[in-house]
């Protein structure tokens, strides 16, 4: 799983990259392409952290399936929600002083956007490794 991620994060890297050079509106976002792709790469490692955590856990009967369902979507958004603001910092603390709130905001809309396209990989990953589906009702 860590290397679908990984394709994940230099295909993105890869588009953001194109866009920012052949999409004259966009090239001013240059600058916001290293924090975009570490707030990605984040949200990759925070996603596998948290399906190996919560694959580690045996559940035995149904009402400790369901406690357990409802702790990992926490944990799940939790993951979402840290990956976001964790992107913020990146964008605010890797761009130059004048730039660092607009850096900031195109880097959490880069990577939100990047989870919702790897949305099915994170499905798949918490679905088949950690049980849980948040989005798409997928199967192993």
């Amino acid at each position: 799983m860590a290397g679908f991620f990984a394709v994940a994060v230099f295909a993105f890297a890869g588009i953001y990259w194109l866009l920012t050079s052949l999409v004259a509106p966009m090239r001013h976002l240059r600058e916001t392409l290293p924090p975009t792709v570490l707030g990605a790469a984040t949200f990759s490692v925070l996603l596998l952290l948290f399906a190996a955590i919560a694959n580690s856990f045996l559940v035995n009967s149904a009402e400790s399936r369901g406690t357990y369902l409802a702790a990992a979507h926490a944990g799940l958004w939790v993951i979402y929600v840290a990956a976001a603001a964790a992107s913020v910092l990146i964008g605010s603390v890797f761009v130059r002083r004048g730039n660092r709130h607009k850096a900031s905001t195109v880097t959490v809309i880069g990577v939100v956007t990047f989870m919702v396209l790897v949305l099915p990989l994170s499905e798949v990953v918490t679905e088949c490794y950690a049980n849980v589906t948040l989005v798409l009702r997928l199967s192993c």
